[in-house]
């Protein structure tokens, strides 16, 4: 339980895992997208991670609403797997 004289703020963070055809260079790959926001209002995120040897790399980048929505769409027949969470 949080004291009363702290603010508290909620924030909503959906994480949409995206099919990433696996390849003999690198089978562990992950492309997903995140929504993170408050209120009706909300940044969007393009992440795709690596591994090279034990290090894992992480190429992430804002993107807009417009592009958020079109790759869930592109990707709804191989079956998302979506996470929640609230922070």
């Amino acid at each position: 339980m949080t004291p009363a004289k702290i603010k508290k703020e909620v924030f909503h963070v959906v994480e949409t895992y995206l099919h990433t055809p696996k390849t003999e260079k690198d089978p562990s790959a992950e492309n997903l997208v995140r929504k993170i926001g408050k209120n009706d209002s909300f940044i969007y995120n393009h992440e795709i991670r690596t591994y090279a040897g034990n290090q894992r790399i992480m190429k992430k980048r804002q993107i807009g609403a417009r592009e958020y929505i079109e790759m869930i769409e592109a990707q709804k027949l191989q079956g998302l797997k979506e996470l929640k969470k609230f922070r």
